[in-house]
């Protein structure tokens, strides 16, 4: 049964995935900071790698794990926006499409994987560019994070970090790289994600050996709800949220050029 399996999964919680649940921890510590946290606003971009490296199992772990990190900050003022990237690019929701539906299972698992290469750098500076504007929903008093989710290092990209990571910098992006799998064991490899990350890297990358470990942390989640200390809410968004006119964009999936 479907609760049996969790709980066997959370029970068998790995050394990384405990050691994953740092980047939930990083995330809080920029809402716990603010003098009025429940109110505080909160800007969230996921760029998940759809290569073709990637098993469709494991997409679809990839996809759990969105979902519940969307499901943690339902009683904060934070939106999402989510993209994914190969060499092609998927914008799957928006920030004001969020705020229009905020069903994290209904945005997340209607997507299906892309495959092909691995065009990180440029999948920064789409995100950089296109979805950190008004027109996209961002906020400008919002504080700007970004987290990359990716199974290996770019390749076949015609940009590198060093012409689009200062863009994100300049932007006020603070970046979290997640890099899942034995592509990242090396030094090497390791170096990629520090140059995503935003400074201390050590605080900003994190990496689990499998997409299996995404999962397990579920339960543990559970008890990591993320409120502020100083005001809880029993669930749904924050009452300061302003959700915004319906308009006549249509939903679902868009892709850009």
């Amino acid at each position: 049964p479907p609760d049996a399996m969790n709980m066997s999964l959370g029970f068998s919680l790995a050394a990384q995935g405990s050691q994953f649940l740092q980047i939930f921890w990083q995330l809080q510590r920029i809402l716990d900071t603010q003098p009025e946290c429940p109110r505080h606003v909160t800007d969230i971009a996921l760029l998940v790698d759809g290569s073709g490296s990637i098993a469709p199992v494991d997409f679809g772990k990839m996809k759990a794990f969105l979902a519940e990190i969307m499901k943690r900050f339902r009683s904060t003022d934070t939106q999402f926006v989510l993209m994914q990237y190969s060499n092609k690019f998927q914008l799957h929701f928006d920030f004001m499409e969020y705020r229009r539906s905020h069903d994290p299972d209904h945005l997340v698992w209607r997507i299906e994987q892309l495959h092909g290469t691995t065009y990180t750098a440029t999948a920064i500076r789409k995100v950089v560019w296109e979805l950190f504007t008004s027109g996209r929903g961002t906020r400008d008093e919002a504080t700007k994070v970004l987290i990359v989710i990716t199974d290996g290092n770019k390749y076949g990209d015609p940009l590198s970090y060093s012409d689009t990571i200062p863009e994100a910098e300049r932007a006020g992006i603070i970046r979290y790289a997640i890099g899942v799998g034995e592509a990242f064991s090396s030094d090497t490899t390791q170096q990629e994600l520090q140059e995503i990350a935003s400074e201390p890297t050590n605080e900003h990358v994190f990496r689990v050996d499998n997409f299996d470990t995404l999962q397990s942390i579920q339960s543990q989640l559970q008890e990591k709800i993320f409120t502020c200390k100083e005001e809880k809410s029993e669930g749904g968004f924050d009452s300061g949220l302003q959700l915004p006119e319906a308009d006549s964009k249509e939903d679902g999936a868009r892709l850009f050029s």
